[in-house]
């Protein structure tokens, strides 16, 4: 699989994660979920593992990706506090109205 491929696989299902939850929920959910997706497309997934850094041929410290696809593509999973609050303001207004 070229990296297009890999690329546009990722998307497609970080768009489905998206749509399905909607805003609201902190990262760790959409994490959890889009893992879900990915390995239903077979695809290889480490979640919160320490990738190696390296500067000249040595080691200058560890970086945690969120997710790890294939050995190959790493990714930060980003919610932003401004949906959450809209995503919990709408909820109040739904349930004020009953």
């Amino acid at each position: 699989m070229t990296d297009d491929d890999l690329t546009h696989k990722i998307i497609g299902c970080a768009y489905k994660v998206h749509n399905s939850l909607g805003p609201g929920f902190l990262e760790k959910v959409y994490e959890n979920a889009l893992r879900i997706e990915l390995e239903k497309l077979g695809l290889s997934v480490k979640q919160q593992e320490p990738i190696s850094v390296k500067y000249e041929g040595q080691e200058v410290g560890e970086y945690y990706a969120d997710l790890w696809v294939d050995e190959r593509s790493r990714h930060r999973v980003k919610s932003s506090p401004d949906s959450r609050e809209r995503a919990r303001s709408s909820t109040s207004e739904l349930f004020d109205r009953y």
